[in-house]
């Protein structure tokens, strides 16, 4: 057995037959590459150089083009492809509301990134990060972000993904239910899951405060004689299943952020 560094165009085909094995199955490292020469100045050597580079420009690969936001290597399959990345907004349920249930955003941001999640971010103390991953389904982001919580925090963290345009559309959403009337508060409760009875949902509805079911997020809109001090008049939450709330000013923000 042995190891070794390679260049990928060298160990492609190895490794599609399995003479060769990853060590780190899906990471890769990019390093810059150099030319030297002496200094001579001279019509051959200037013909050479430009050849080198052009041959090296077409050959290798070009490592801005694989790298995300951060800088850091993005993953590749073992065709010496990039794989596909992701982009989830996520919504922690529940943290930072009393002394037993304290998640500070810096070990969120930490725990994400133990997870092998790329590009995290985060914004204010209540729960909000933006991931990035080879993840492709909702399902399994949030699988793995409750089970890095957990482990980090100490207690369990129920938490709600939404992808960049799944979000983009909860703001749309929010801007256009936002402009209708004047409100005293406008809260935008996330779900897990699409609830089974939309309908029977936003029939809570009363001519001061308005429930609003679209897709994965209701919007109350609560009018001028809310009295501040409870998010759910309506009680709308026994019917929603496992969710989170955000009010409109957060949801904007973020949307304009991430997505």
């Amino acid at each position: 057995m042995g190891w070794g560094l390679l260049i990928e165009k060298h160990a492609s085909s190895d490794l599609e037959r399995g003479r060769l094995v990853e060590l780190a199955p899906g990471r890769h490292v990019d390093v810059p590459l150099f030319w030297q020469h002496w200094r001579l100045e001279s019509p051959l050597m200037s013909d050479l150089t430009r050849a080198v580079v052009h041959a090296a420009r077409s050959w290798l690969e070009r490592g801005a083009a694989t790298k995300g936001r951060s800088g850091e290597p993005r993953p590749r399959g073992r065709s010496g492809h990039d794989v596909p990345m992701t982009t989830h907004v996520a919504f922690l349920r529940a943290i930072n509301l009393g002394a037993k249930r304290k998640f500070p955003k810096d070990a969120i941001k930490a725990a994400c990134e133990a997870a092998g999640f790329s590009d995290v971010e985060t914004y204010i103390n209540t729960g909000n990060v933006r991931v990035t991953s080879t993840l492709r389904s909702r399902a399994k982001v949030e699988t793995r972000l409750e089970e890095a919580f957990s482990q980090a925090a100490g207690f369990e963290v129920p938490t709600i993904a939404f992808s960049q345009s799944e979000l983009a559309a909860v703001g749309d959403d929010a801007e256009e239910l936002h402009a209708e009337r004047e409100l005293a508060r406008h809260y935008v409760l996330l779900l897990k899951e699409d609830p089974r009875d939309a309908a029977a949902i936003e029939a809570l509805s009363t001519d001061e405060h308005r429930a609003v079911v679209r897709n994965r997020a209701c919007h109350l809109l609560l009018g001028p004689s809310y009295e501040q001090g409870g998010v759910d008049p309506l009680r709308v939450e026994k019917l929603l299943g496992v969710a989170t709330n955000r009010n409109y000013t957060v949801i904007s923000t973020l949307v304009k952020k991430w997505c």
